[in-house]
């Protein structure tokens, strides 16, 4: 007798024991990149051109995005952040830190229709990657590009037996503006 998946009952994450620890871990992970968010530091060579870029005129801007390597959606929501926030070193790296934190959205209301096994799994892989404590710091379009994949990754396995949806349509598209490894995911 095979037991098919819409008979299966999965406990809500957060009412086993192992969820308050995947919790835990998302929140050092959180802290640990909030923490660092604060903490001054110069920066280097790539984000100066990000900043040094979107400070510039858009037309100077659309130049400077033809000659380079990234797809310009990063560069020119950047631009928008330092006219609203300014272009110092937390402001236009916060930008990247909420892009990071809200990657653990899509991520959680992912993993919580797996169990709780694969719900910590997921939430303490993402949260204690050195990876993203390092790049929710730095005013670069990795995190931003970590964000729009986990949204395609789990919209696609979401929707893999049903029409493709406009909103994993735009986020394939976001995606590809954003990193061009992005555009071979999408592909």
């Amino acid at each position: 007798m095979s037991a098919r998946a819409e008979n299966v009952s999965f406990v809500h994450p957060l009412q086993s024991r192992w969820g308050y620890v995947a919790l835990l871990f998302l929140l050092a992970g959180v802290f640990v990149s909030t923490f660092k968010l604060a903490s001054p530091y110069s920066y280097w060579a790539d984000e100066l051109y990000s900043v040094t870029a979107s400070n510039e005129s858009l037309i100077s801007l659309h130049r400077i995005l033809l000659s380079d390597l990234h797809p310009p959606l990063y560069q020119l929501l950047l631009k928008g952040w330092i006219i609203v926030f300014g272009d110092g070193e937390f402001s236009t790296r916060s930008l990247s830190w909420l892009f990071a934190v809200a990657t653990i959205y899509p991520l959680w209301k992912f993993s919580k229709n797996y169990g709780v096994v694969y719900f910590v799994c997921s939430l303490a892989v993402l949260s204690t990657n050195v990876l993203f404590t390092f790049y929710a710091n730095e005013s670069r379009p990795y995190a931003m590009e970590l964000f729009f994949a986990t949204l395609v990754s789990t919209y696609y396995f979401t929707e893999i037996n049903e029409r493709v949806s406009l909103k994993f349509l735009i986020a394939c598209l976001a995606l590809s503006l954003s990193h061009y490894f992005g555009l071979i995911l999408v592909g």
